[in-house]
C-alpha cells in the first residue's frame, strides 16, 4: 500500500505542475488542463483499488465510474473542442 500512496502522491504533484503551468499560460493551458484531469482520473482509479482491497466494493465501483467518466470527457472535450 506504501507504492500505492507514492504513487498517488506523485500524481497529484504532477498535475498540480500542470495546472500551475496552464494557469500562467506557460504552456498551452487547454492541454495541461486535460492531462490534469487524466492524472486525476487515474488517481480516482487508484483509489478504487485501495477501497476494493478493503472489501468496499460499492465505494470503488463509484470511484472506477467517476475515474473512468472523468478521463472520457477529459479525452473527449480535447479531441472535439475544435468542431
Amino acid at each position: 500500500m506504501k507504492k500505492l500512496k507514492g504513487c498517488k502522491t506523485f500524481i497529484a504533484v504532477i498535475a498540480l505542475i500542470l495546472m500551475v503551468l496552464g494557469l500562467f499560460n506557460i504552456i498551452n493551458s487547454g492541454i495541461a488542463m486535460s492531462i490534469a484531469f487524466i492524472l486525476l482520473g487515474s488517481i480516482s482509479i487508484l483509489d478504487a483499488y485501495s477501497s476494493y482491497t478493503r472489501n468496499k466494493k460499492g465505494q470503488a465501483t463509484f470511484l472506477l465510474l467517476c475515474g473512468l467518466i472523468i478521463i472520457f470527457i477529459s479525452v473527449f472535450t480535447k479531441f472535439f473542442r475544435t468542431v
